[in-house]
């Protein structure tokens, strides 16, 4: 989930449906995509955001999972280096402003997930090309079953509309290495499409707040309600579930190795 970072009620809500999932089905970690802390990111390791924004809203005692973060355009507004250091609360990490996590599955598969900081990516004036190469080598390295990239922007607008830098960049590197999933966090919704190489475009970014945008062609299912995203691996099936703030499910897409079903 992404944008969530306000504190307020809607994040609250998120927060409580999160830990009523967790304690029917033992979630492994949270993904956070961007815009972790409104409306200027952190100004230090002792910003009182810390507590208001992310633990108090995120209590430990129900959700004690790891909560993975990666950085949205308002994160970069703020302290980003202390995101990187902080450690008042243990569940918090963000190792790098990009960075790869490997997941072992039963049966020996693998699913392995690359957040990325795609505000520099959009950066027009001084792009990331090491990023973008540090990206692309780690893709052809990986021999993961199941590879899922996530950043703060989306590709694939819900509008749909691309975004023309990471459209240029980015997403001929996903196909290329045949990426299944690119999860984004800025738009607040839920919504869900697949592009014309098989890419499938999910759209978490209704942790706090909502907006109900017109869906534009190819947006298979689109939501204007706050709530996240579950993706559920098991052998050669990703399961991904858009479930809302109350555990309404409006969206389930799956996808088979080999194949993939609706």
């Amino acid at each position: 989930m992404g944008s969530t970072g306000t504190g307020g009620e809607g994040q609250r809500g998120v927060a409580e449906a999160l830990a009523r999932r967790h304690a029917e089905t033992s979630l492994d970690f949270v993904l956070l995509m961007g815009d972790n802390f409104r409306p200027d990111g952190v100004a230090g390791t002792g910003d009182m955001l810390w507590r208001t924004q992310f633990s108090d809203v995120y209590p430990a005692k129900r959700l004690p999972m790891p909560f993975r973060a990666l950085p949205g355009d308002r994160d970069h507004d703020g302290d980003i280096d202390a995101q990187l250091a902080y450690e008042g609360d243990k569940r918090w990490d963000m190792p790098g402003r990009y960075y790869r996590m490997k997941y072992e599955l039963t049966g020996g598969r693998t699913t392995e997930i690359f957040a990325i900081d795609t505000t520099r990516l959009r950066d027009k004036a001084n792009p990331d090309t090491r990023q973008l190469a540090w990206l692309s080598s780690s893709l052809a390295t990986s021999g993961a079953d199941w590879r899922i990239v996530a950043g703060h922007h989306g590709i694939l607008r819900v509008d749909g509309r691309r975004d023309r830098p990471l459209a240029a960049t980015l997403l001929p590197l996903l196909h290329e290495h045949d990426v299944d999933v690119y999860l984004s966090g800025r738009e607040h919704v839920l919504a869900l499409a697949t592009d014309e190489a098989g890419l499938v475009h999910v759209t978490g970014g209704a942790g706090a707040m909502i907006s109900d945008p017109v869906p534009g062609p190819g947006i298979a299912c689109l939501a204007p309600r706050q709530g996240f995203v579950r993706i559920g691996v098991t052998g050669d099936r990703l399961a991904l579930t858009l479930e809302d703030r109350d555990q309404r499910i409006h969206c389930r897409h799956e996808l088979v190795a080999g194949g993939k079903d609706d």
